[in-house]
């Protein structure tokens, strides 16, 4: 720990946001670890770093670049939940005869797309990448050799760092080529805390042009201090709250557009007494210690094994892998537990047909949890590390909470014996989500008017 504290300090003579300040109180000793466990630190500083690179828009030359119309709004999916929200406004953009244009640097994301009858665009951003690598401030930072570090230790370091540099670079100068190619007046980014919602962000910033982000996950944490985009299209009340208490205030009242269609037909269709369990955790990383998600596997499995016949799917985020869970697997081998790596939005169901069946979710602070609330569905939420006390929906009285395996165990329990035991929850929670909700079917549309409108 010592000489990767050094490092870290050494490392802030050429770091301009500071990064070692933050990544100086991980608790990792294995230095892989620390660099990936502050992915957003990592994530902002490393691209503000690059951004400020004078050279960076020239050197995007010489690439061989797909041929792109021009468009009044380009879209920039790089996940299935950020298409579920971005497609509605997508088709009630070109009802308005508004021209869009949908660009992925994701395969999986554009096979959807045109899957669906979306005409996307596939880029292949790592092209950019050996002209970027002339930037004069990424050959800086390459050549950095801090004196007095073991070599083990900085040939680590560096590694790292130099996939994490390539990629941005890649990022960045995807970026900055899509904008200059087809000269929008507005873009939506999944997300602007991301690698790629940020870049676009950052570079579209510089060039004058607006961005926009639709909300598809919860509103809470420390990750909302750090919003870019030029305004969020959310939920409902509770999320403009919670960006506004954190000192963000361009927000627009949407709705969801991904539930317009959808929620009304699956409420309809549910089942009132329902015996199975569905599991839908958000996977470690953000928000979610690998430690924290062991844990909370663990008390699954062992409740499992004692309890074999009631039938328990786990549905895996796609930052999610079955590695995971390999030694709970060999730990519990007479478990039942199913897993599924089916992805929501296209590429299999969409979030509404997993909860159909079930009659009890489970999950860390997965915003899957706000549509099994929309379901009647009871939520527990596993907390056994304080990890989401800044979480609205988890300290709000809708779903129940749980701070011990012990604790699980005997609400499951419960709940087996007695599905009306969550009553109590499930009012809550029509409570809490008629403030989180704007439920009309208009989302889509409100959200293209809201474009056209300025």
């Amino acid at each position: 720990m010592k000489e990767y504290l050094q490092l870290i300090s050494a490392w802030e003579e050429v770091h301009p946001e500071g990064v070692a300040k933050h990544l100086a109180n991980v608790t990792f000793s294995n230095l892989f670890i620390a660099f990936e466990k502050n992915n957003f630190h990592r994530l902002t500083a490393t691209q503000q770093l690059l951004f400020s690179g004078k050279k960076l828009k020239d050197a995007v030359v010489g690439v061989k670049k797909p041929a792109l119309n021009q468009a009044k709004v380009l879209m920039w999916p790089v996940s299935l939940n950020h298409c579920e929200n971005m497609v509605p406004v997508y088709y009630a953009l070109k009802e308005k005869n508004v021209d869009t244009l949908v660009v992925t640097n994701k395969k999986g994301i554009y096979d959807y797309l045109k899957s669906i009858g979306v005409e996307a665009h596939f880029i292949e951003i790592y092209n950019w990448l050996p002209y970027l690598r002339r930037v004069s401030v990424y050959n800086k930072i390459s050549s950095f050799t801090p004196k007095g570090i073991k070599e083990s230790a900085v040939k680590l370091f560096k590694a790292v760092l130099k996939r994490y540099m390539d990629e941005n670079l890649a990022i960045l100068g995807a970026s900055a080529w899509l904008l200059k190619a087809v000269k929008p007046e507005m873009v939506f980014v999944g997300f602007d805390i991301t690698a790629e919602g940020r870049a676009m962000c950052l570079t579209a910033r510089e060039a004058g042009i607006e961005t926009r982000c639709i909300q598809h996950g919860d509103i809470a944490g420390f990750f909302d201090n750090f919003h870019i985009a030029s305004a969020w299209y959310v939920f409902g009340d509770q999320a403009k709250e919670t960006l506004s208490r954190h000192g963000y205030n361009n927000t627009v009242i949407s709705g969801s557009p991904a539930l317009d269609k959808i929620y009304s037909n699956f409420k309809q269709r549910r089942a009132s007494e329902q015996k199975e369990i569905l599991a839908l955790f958000s996977g470690p990383g953000v928000g979610t210690s690998m430690e924290h998600h062991i844990m909370q596997f663990d008390a699954i499995f062992s409740w499992n094994v004692k309890n074999p016949t009631v039938k328990i799917t786990v549905k895996f985020h796609p930052k999610d892998k079955i590695e995971n869970y390999t030694e709970l697997i060999e730990k519990y081998p007479s478990h039942t537990i199913q897993f599924s790596s089916e992805m929501s939005g296209g590429q299999g169901k969409n979030i509404f047909e997993w909860l159909e069946p079930a009659g009890l979710v489970l999950t860390g602070a997965s915003t899957a949890a706000m549509e099994a609330i929309l379901m009647d569905i009871p939520v527990v939420s596993l907390d056994f590390k304080q990890e989401y006390q800044s979480v609205e929906f988890v300290k709000s009285g809708a779903i129940c909470q749980v701070n011990q395996p012990e604790e699980l165990h005997k609400t499951l329990d419960s709940w087996f014996r007695n599905p009306g035991h969550f009553e109590n929850y499930i009012s809550e929670g029509k409570k809490y989500i008629n403030r989180y909700y704007l439920l009309d079917g208009q989302a889509g549309r409100r959200v293209a008017e809201h474009v056209i409108g300025g």
